[in-house]
């Protein structure tokens, strides 16, 4: 191989890695612009699947709370994702069955949090807010401007999105603003 056929396939094969780095930054930038421009989609769908899994988790405790006659509280037994036997987590449930804390000082809606999701209060890295809410609802006896206060909780995210659970008849709903 003579000197300049070197020369030749060393500019050749620095030319090929220009145009694969070219190739791969604009692969990049348009997946980085197609990404920003559906963040807000990405944890709208995050956000509902968080909300869903909250629901099945209080069926979850429900129907336990069923098969073990009823109790106040319920002790879970859960296994991790090898199949090791974790902890039993305590929870405290109503009457109807679904889950409900007995704090009455602003601290309920964490508490129901940890006792249905068993994880903290986060989302994607950002913090997922608690706050206790009062809902006012026509009271379907027939009854005329018969108004009933339903407490229950808000688990939001600085972006708007939220879902709400109220502990006296196990709804969650599922709002995206």
């Amino acid at each position: 191989m003579t000197r300049q056929s070197a020369v030749v396939k060393r500019e050749k094969s620095l030319a090929e890695q220009i145009i694969v780095i070219l190739i791969f930054s604009v692969f990049m930038s348009i997946f980085i612009r197609y990404f920003l421009k559906n963040e807000q989609n990405f944890t709208n769908a995050g956000f509902s699947n968080i909300a869903a899994s909250f629901a099945g988790q209080l069926s979850v405790i429900r129907g336990q709370w069923f098969m073990n006659n009823q109790p106040q509280q319920l002790r879970l037994d859960e296994t991790d994702n090898v199949g090791q036997s974790l902890p039993k987590r305590l929870v405290n449930v109503n009457i109807n069955g679904w889950v409900d804390s007995t704090q009455r000082n602003g601290l309920a809606c964490q508490k129901i949090w940890q006792m249905v999701m068993n994880t903290p209060l986060m989302f994607m890295n950002k913090p997922i807010s608690a706050i206790e809410i009062n809902h006012q609802m026509q009271d379907l006896s027939g009854k005329l401007n018969s108004v009933k206060i339903i407490r229950g909780c808000r688990y939001a995210l600085s972006s708007q999105q939220y879902f709400d659970y109220f502990p006296e008849h196990g709804t969650v709903s599922n709002d995206q603003k």
